[in-house]
């Protein structure tokens, strides 16, 4: 039980910080960031920012109004989002460890992912088309890799405080997955789509949305492009299957994955935890759309596809999409993950960074995985070190614009601010990587919430994390105790 308990505590902290190794292993935390987004305020202004853009263009039919809605989610996109390139990346957030990553996410995942991201930085290099800042090969040869974190609406916002260089600053920074994860909840949002509906395809190296509205479905193909299906018709030929084959090559480089909220089939081990309906309706999803069978997909349905259970198979979301605003959605996801522990809906609330979860302890295994938060505390030699660092934390707002939605301490460093709840959990997480707090400290250290202050209790002290001095008691009612630790169990 208690080896189960972990097990469930490092899958739902890989959803409250999903990064490129993350997804790479478990590409269902994909789609759970896209249910994360739409029980988000700031999506549904973004939402609305995009939605009045076509307004009062008259004469439209339903069709030509879904072509309309599509195309100005993907040129706001493309006008206000600024695509990060892997060095980029690199200065923003460090790198980590290819040997720890195997370690901890298995050799044989690391090393597929790396083999696959490798191929297609060579085939650029091949190409000639491949950039200073896109160039991660001395990188790798050097056995480390930019620490991609995929981000949610208010990260993605969040990161345009390191745009400061740009004349015309965009709303925020963005990888391709996050553009995948971003036009998928646009399209959501927007009404268009339904959420069984939602495709994100491609690879470690890349990811894209296919989006279907009855006969009608829209290709998102990072923030630069998109296609209708009636647009990619006018310029590839059907007959020509060669040449579709070539052309979607040329974007979407070793296709070997399709998720969706009901499951993901995996080409490179060929199997599906979709049903065998649900797979067949997806592939037939892109042959309407590219006009002929794909060469990655025809090939993986030559063989046999092992089929895995998956909690939401036989599972509508449909509820979801009666959903009306950020409040509706989220109060369907609650239901919905009540009655399917364990599913993408669980991991949703995580990704969203809900404070009140069944687990928040998974947040602080998410924050020890830091770089940034690891590596100051290695600099730090006493408690009156890690409290300087938290007080150079001059902004006390919530990047979510919510207390009850926690910040990760690498983010708090990064962005400057954070609430009292956001800063202990920085404190907390310093002391439990500083190299002078002694193992028993480490074990007896607690965070603890509540309402108007957060307290790192340390050596039979607490500090405060409003005035980080030391504070005798605590006197309001405790709201959350971490780690959680019942009678009988050691975590």
């Amino acid at each position: 039980m208690i080896h189960d308990k972990k097990n469930l505590i490092r899958r739902l902290s890989r959803a409250a910080r999903p990064a490129l190794l993350e997804a790479a292993c478990e590409p269902d935390l994909l789609p759970s960031m896209v249910l994360a987004n739409v029980m988000s305020p700031a999506l549904w202004d973004f939402r609305n920012k995009i939605w009045r853009r076509p307004a009062g263009k008259e004469n439209q039919t339903p069709d030509a109004n879904d072509r309309v809605v599509m195309e100005e989610i993907h040129n706001y996109m493309d006008k206000h989002l600024f695509h990060v390139s892997p060095l980029e990346i690199e200065e923003i957030w460090g790198c980590v460890d290819l040997n720890e990553e195997r370690k901890r996410l298995g050799a044989a995942s690391v090393n597929y992912a790396m083999d696959v991201i490798r191929r297609a930085v060579e085939d650029r290099r091949e190409l000639g088309i491949l950039t200073e800042k896109q160039n991660i090969l001395p990188l790798m040869d050097a056995e480390r890799f930019p620490d991609y974190e995929y981000s949610t609406i208010e990260l993605i916002r969040a990161h345009r405080t390191h745009l400061q260089r740009k004349k015309h600053r965009p709303i925020g920074i963005t990888c391709c997955a996050d553009e995948a994860v971003l036009s998928a909840s646009l399209a959501w949002a927007a009404g268009r789509v339904p959420v069984e509906a939602i495709i994100i395809f491609g690879s470690p190296a890349h990811y894209c949305t296919l989006v279907r509205q009855h006969d009608h479905a829209h290709w998102f193909n990072g923030k630069h492009e998109y296609f209708d299906a009636q647009g990619w018709a006018s310029e590839h030929d059907p007959r020509d299957p060669a040449g579709i084959h070539e052309a979607f090559l040329a974007r979407v480089q070793g296709l070997d994955r399709i998720i969706t909220t009901s499951g993901v089939h995996r080409f490179h081990t060929n199997e599906s935890t979709m049903s065998p309906e649900r797979l067949a309706q997806t592939h037939e999803a892109f042959f309407h759309f590219f006009g002929t069978k794909l060469r990655p997909i025809a090939e993986t349905l030559k063989s046999d596809i092992r089929f895995v259970s998956d909690p939401l198979q036989e599972v509508s979301l449909q509820a979801l999409d009666e959903a009306a605003d950020a409040s509706a959605a989220r109060s369907c996801l609650q239901r919905l993950a009540r009655e399917h522990p364990g599913s993408i809906l669980d991991l949703a609330h995580y990704a969203f960074r809900d404070l009140w979860v069944e687990h928040p302890q998974a947040y602080l295994e998410a924050a020890s995985r830091g770089h940034l938060a690891r590596q100051r505390a290695a600099e730090i030699a006493s408690t009156a070190e890690a409290l300087d660092i938290v007080r150079g934390i001059e902004g006390d707002a919530s990047i979510f614009n919510d207390s009850d939605r926690i910040t990760l301490p690498d983010e708090v460093l990064l962005f400057g601010t954070g609430t009292h709840r956001d800063k202990a959990l920085l404190l907390y997480t310093l002391l439990i990587h500083a190299p002078f707090s002694s193992k028993a400290a480490k074990e007896n250290m607690e965070l603890i919430f509540t309402e108007a202050d957060s307290h790192v209790r340390t050596d039979n002290i607490s500090i405060s994390a409003t005035t980080l001095l030391e504070q005798p008691d605590i006197r309001e009612p405790e709201l959350l105790r971490l780690p959680q630790k019942p009678s009988g169990e050691s975590l």
